[in-house]
């Protein structure tokens, strides 16, 4: 049961869906490397797990919230936004009265490309109405798999 007053998406649980694109994994790898680096852990030591597809059509929205842990290990959140047109939408990140928005509907990269927001788990976040389309993003958690820990920034 999903409240619509504090998210409006569809989801799809990661047991159904397949990615058949034989680059994913191999790019999934990278974008997990390069997302570990910047939150300051080392990359080698984290493995991406799909929770879901998310489906924000035409009002779709997410309030303010923050992830709970799914898997053992988690500490972030790692959002692949799938080619997709749509406008709105904007991803907001906040922690310790910072914040950070990420436009991700551009026209001319939004329909072709991926993009992505990483995030810790305990950083607030937020999914502005889509005005327009449809946004598709893959959520993964970020699950440290080792016993050293290197992460001092924030988010």
């Amino acid at each position: 049961v999903v409240d619509v007053s504090v998210r409006n998406t569809l989801q799809v649980d990661a047991n159904k869906v397949a990615i058949q694109n034989p680059v994913w994994h191999a790019a999934l790898t990278k974008l997990t490397g390069d997302a570990a680096t910047a939150l300051g852990v080392n990359a080698h030591l984290v493995q991406p797990k799909l929770y879901k597809l998310l489906i924000y059509e035409k009002g779709g929205f997410f309030k303010k919230h923050r992830d709970t842990e799914k898997e053992d290990g988690m500490f972030a959140t790692l959002v692949v936004q799938l080619p997709s047109s749509f406008t709105g939408g904007s991803f907001i990140v906040s922690h310790n009265d910072q914040s950070r928005t990420f436009c991700l509907d551009d026209p001319a990269t939004a329909p072709y490309q991926c993009h992505y927001v990483a995030h810790y788990a305990d950083c607030e976040h937020e999914i502005l109405p889509v005005e327009s389309g449809v946004r598709l993003a893959l959520i993964y958690s970020l699950c440290f798999t080792g016993s050293e820990t290197t992460s001092t920034k924030p988010c």
